[in-house]
């Protein structure tokens, strides 16, 4: 009789590896997925247009006095001024960047013999305005950057380079534009 040989003990078999699907691998979320870097793209060319753009604040006034029309169009952007002054047909364009006018407005208000209130009043408003064209343009620049990250982020995100945080992105560039 042979001896009998017991039969080995099976090793554990390891348990079976689960590979994440990646977050957009369905088609019908891959046409959602691009619904937002549209809007995006679409406030992206926004701000842009935005921030190039010389017409944020538009003054225009016609008079008519004996006779002649005389026609004012000032347009305010954020760091200059365009004023054309029309008389009749005659017309004359004077472009104004609003840094360098709110820092020449005190000297020429003590070249003209205004007091220290009336030079206040009257370079006060030239200094808001080139302080708020200023600060304008730094939130503007600040969202245009978010949101260009947010489209590389998604792009990276359809290649499998996941970024935390980047649904984020969108509100905080869109907040500071609109701040």
């Amino acid at each position: 009789m042979q001896p009998q040989v017991p039969a080995p003990e099976s090793s554990p078999q390891p348990a079976p590896v689960v590979v994440p699907e990646p977050p957009f691998a369905s088609k019908a979320s891959d046409s959602n997925m691009w619904i937002s870097p549209g809007l995006v793209l679409i406030a992206l060319l926004l701000a842009s247009m935005g921030a190039l753009t010389d017409s944020w604040s538009v003054i225009e006034n016609e008079q008519e006095l004996l006779g002649i029309t005389m026609t004012t169009n000032i347009d305010v952007g954020l760091d200059d001024s365009v004023t054309t002054t029309c008389v009749d047909s005659e017309c004359e364009t004077v472009y104004e960047d609003l840094d360098d006018l709110s820092e020449t407005c005190p000297a020429q208000a003590e070249e003209q013999g205004f007091d220290t209130a009336q030079k206040n009043l009257i370079c006060g408003f030239f200094e808001d305005i080139a302080n708020a064209g200023n600060t304008a343009q730094i939130f503007l620049s600040l969202g245009i950057f978010m949101l260009i990250g947010y489209l590389i982020c998604t792009f990276m995100a359809t290649r499998g380079s996941i970024i935390p945080y980047t649904h984020l992105f969108p509100f905080v560039g869109s907040g500071s534009i609109l701040a």
